[in-house]
């Protein structure tokens, strides 16, 4: 029987690539140029998935939220400058691209980073390496966890959202998979734990990239 998944989308922080760093310093540049009080990389891994603004929110106190476009603007100076150099694959994450390749799936990215970010950190972490399609948060479609971006991806490759698999880390990708109406899968070496994988649908747990190929392989 033929397997049911034609196409495999990414989340990226997280889930392809280790970006707890950069955030965190990006992050922590911009609230000392404010001279606001750093936060901790925990609390960052906790603040990843919606959106540069909705992190930078979060990151200032109550009384600071008049400074949110501001830390916003810093946070991306900072990434931009230095976010690719402090950024890395998750081991087997390659391996797992090449094999995806071999048996000729197509291959798509989705991040709530924004647009110009996403793009130049595939293409720094995995040059050479050809996604069907790249897309980070843009200002005229609404983020993760609504489906509008996923589903644009599904209908520009001409695949319908059941035979995709969505590879995500945190529970803003299980909803936005299970709204879309792919198949979630939930990244366990990424920022979440299992328990926030789960409650919010994720139909399959897997702790190495590598296993991906045994989901794909039983889903048939």
């Amino acid at each position: 029987m033929t397997n049911q998944f034609q196409a495999v989308l990414f989340d990226l922080d997280g889930t392809l690539a280790d970006t707890l760093d950069a955030i965190a310093k990006a992050g922590n540049s911009a609230l000392n140029k404010l001279d606001r009080p750093e936060i901790s990389r925990h609390r960052y891994r906790n603040l990843v998935g919606q959106g540069v603004h909705w992190l930078m929110t979060q990151a200032l106190s109550n009384n600071d939220q008049q400074l949110v476009p501001q830390a916003v603007e810093l946070f991306l100076e900072y990434y931009g400058e230095h976010g690719d150099a402090q950024t890395r694959p998750y081991d087997g994450v390659i391996n797992l691209l090449n094999e995806l390749n071999r048996r000729r799936l197509i291959q798509a990215v989705l991040s709530n980073k924004p647009h110009d970010a996403t793009r130049s950190c595939v293409s720094s972490l995995f040059a050479g390496y050809s996604f069907d399609h790249v897309a980070g948060a843009k200002p005229d479609v609404p983020l993760k966890p609504e489906p509008d971006a996923a589903i644009d991806i599904a209908n520009r490759l001409g695949v319908v959202p059941h035979r995709w698999l969505f590879l995500g880390d945190t529970n803003i990708d299980m909803l936005t998979a299970n709204s879309a109406g792919m198949y979630p899968v939930g990244a366990l070496w990424g920022f979440r734990d299992a328990a926030e994988l789960r409650d919010s649908g994720a139909k399959t747990l897997i702790d190495h990239p590598m296993q991906l190929l045994d989901v794909l392989d039983r889903r048939t």
